[in-house]
């Protein structure tokens, strides 16, 4: 993502429209757009809130899957930029604004919701976690964690890919990463796959009660399964 610019009224009018876009060109989710852009969910989050510019090749890529004219979006970006450079120079920036406006209104906390729009990342915490090794070998990609909300009462499976995993995918491998969360009373799960994305990855939410919970990552590289790990098995409320 660019630096943060001042709270500058044409900043939040370019994030205000880039969520009337995504919003008019009907994407269903944050991590739906994202897996269309193949960027993380952070980035295009970030690109949207209104609280800073986002790179020119992130904005191509939201205008791109939305299916609005490019020139336009870019002629406002080059706008904003040199008002940021500007702003640079001076030193005489306010503070971004602290927040923003979703592109989506909350959604109910329910088995299948996306946590973020749920609204239960606030308050979250990891109950376990485990490393993610390469099948056969002693090389460790990545980190899977059972995150819990106890007071919305929901559980989802997070991965966090290490830089061996970012270098692979740099170098042109196609990386491919599940992640789920399991329920084990009924065998509900929360499954979400993505092309790997540099960033954070979460499955979708299940609703917890008085059982066992746990969460699971698979990783595939140009299509095949080349390392797997599931969390501790714990009991939430």
């Amino acid at each position: 993502m660019g630096a943060p610019l001042n709270a500058d009224a044409d900043l939040l009018r370019f994030g205000a429209g880039l969520r009337a876009l995504i919003r008019s060109a009907g994407m269903p989710s944050l991590r739906e757009l994202a897996r269309r852009v193949h960027f993380s969910h952070t980035t295009i989050a970030e690109a949207a809130s209104g609280r800073s510019l986002p790179t020119l090749e992130v904005l191509r890529a939201i205008v791109a899957a939305c299916g609005a004219d490019p020139a336009q979006w870019e002629s406002q970006w080059h706008g904003l930029d040199r008002l940021r450079r500007n702003a640079e120079k001076s030193g005489d920036g306010r503070p971004p604004p602290a927040d923003a406006e979703s592109p989506w209104a909350r959604v109910e906390v329910a088995d299948g919701a996306d946590p973020d729009e749920a609204r239960c990342a606030a308050g979250a915490e990891t109950v376990h976690a485990r490393r993610i090794a390469l099948r056969g070998q002693r090389r460790i990609v990545g980190v899977v964690e059972l995150r819990y909300n106890p007071s919305t009462h929901a559980a989802w499976g997070r991965f966090k890919g290490y830089p061996i995993l970012d270098r692979l995918a740099e170098s042109g491998r196609k990386v491919d990463v599940t992640i789920d969360v399991v329920r084990e009373h009924d065998g509900r799960r929360g499954p979400f796959e993505q092309e790997y994305s540099f960033d954070y990855h979460w499955g979708d939410l299940v609703v917890t009660g008085s059982g066992l919970f746990y969460a699971c990552a698979s990783i595939r590289i140009d299509g095949e399964l080349v390392a797997y790990t599931e969390t501790n098995r714990v009991f939430l409320k």
